[in-house]
């Protein structure tokens, strides 16, 4: 198959990059002039620079394509204005859809997040692709929830299959510019934050890819499926396998006296239905994070 994948210079892009090409997909890869292409150093895959914004360069490079896997996205906990997020990623799913449905592409496989599903303030709580966030404070949790929900809108009216992946913690090798997943693992090693209370959900960028590129003829159109490793597990547990990694204590500091009462978070989730519909068996937490962390070593990111 011809497949036109989007944001292909991140993180995701290269895995998922990866995978297309040892299935035998040929890919086009779409890439600003501006970005770091390290990652893709070892694919082969074709580029072709452009937007997701600028739908004539992204119609451009889709031409021939028989499905399109749509990936670029803004990922930035950090950002103060929703509408720096919402705005791009709304604009992008719309000229991806309304491109795919200009050249006749029936399957675009789109890149949510775990955050539009959202979090529990109980460990005993499994989310599913059934739940959607309904506290959406943080600008980030609102532009993933909002942008995910007009783009099943979008594509219900053009006719187009549209199939979801909510990642969580995606982490591991070809992360060039340290994404805020692998920066919670670095905040632990450096000693830079207390250790949080609640839990999250690790998963293999590589297992992720996998996903996406099964959901090339596979998995229920609109159906949210979630993209998550084998364990839900304490941001302590997480700490412990990096103690057991490196070899040493952690690092510790004294939790902000000032940090509130707000109840613990857990990013825990339910993956049976992803298990069901897809070929699907994730890295345990303890694979996961020790790739991430060689990876982090290889760049000379921490040392030993």
């Amino acid at each position: 198959m011809k497949v036109l994948l989007t944001g292909a210079s991140g993180n995701l892009g290269y895995a998922t990059a990866r995978e297309l090409q040892q299935q035998g997909h040929q890919t086009i890869g779409l890439v600003r002039k501006s970005s770091n292409l390290d990652g893709l150093k070892d694919t082969n895959i074709a580029l072709a620079y452009g937007d997701v914004l600028d739908k004539a360069s992204l119609q451009h490079a889709a031409v021939g394509c028989e499905a399109i896997i749509h990936h670029a996205a803004v990922f930035s906990v950090g950002m103060d204005n929703a509408d720096d997020i919402i705005r791009p990623a709304v604009e992008g799913a719309r000229n991806v859809l309304e491109v795919a449905k200009a050249l006749g592409i029936k399957r675009v496989v789109y890149t949510s997040s775990m955050i539009s599903i959202g979090m529990s303030t109980s460990p005993e709580v499994l989310l599913d692709g059934n739940t959607w966030n309904s506290h959406t404070a943080l600008p980030y949790a609102e532009a993933k929830t909002k942008s995910e929900q007009i783009a099943h809108d979008i594509a219900h009216e053009l006719g187009i299959e549209l199939m979801v992946f909510c990642p969580t913690g995606i982490m591991g090798p070809g992360d060039y510019r340290v994404t805020p997943t692998h920066g919670i693992l670095l905040a632990m090693l450096n000693g830079l934050a207390p250790i949080r209370a609640g839990g999250f959900n690790p998963v293999s960028v590589f297992d992720v890819a996998n996903l996406h590129v099964q959901a090339l003829s596979k998995g229920v159109p609109f159906k949210r499926y979630l993209a998550a490793g084998k364990d839900n597990i304490t941001y302590q547990q997480a700490a412990d396998i990096l103690e057991e990694l490196s070899g040493k204590p952690l690092p510790t500091v004294a939790a902000d006296p000032n940090a509130g009462t707000a109840p613990a978070m857990y990013g825990y989730y339910d993956i049976s239905a992803t298990c069901s519909d897809f070929d699907y068996q994730p890295q345990s937490a303890k694979e996961v994070i020790g790739a991430a962390y060689q990876w982090l070593k290889t760049r000379g990111i921490v040392s030993d």
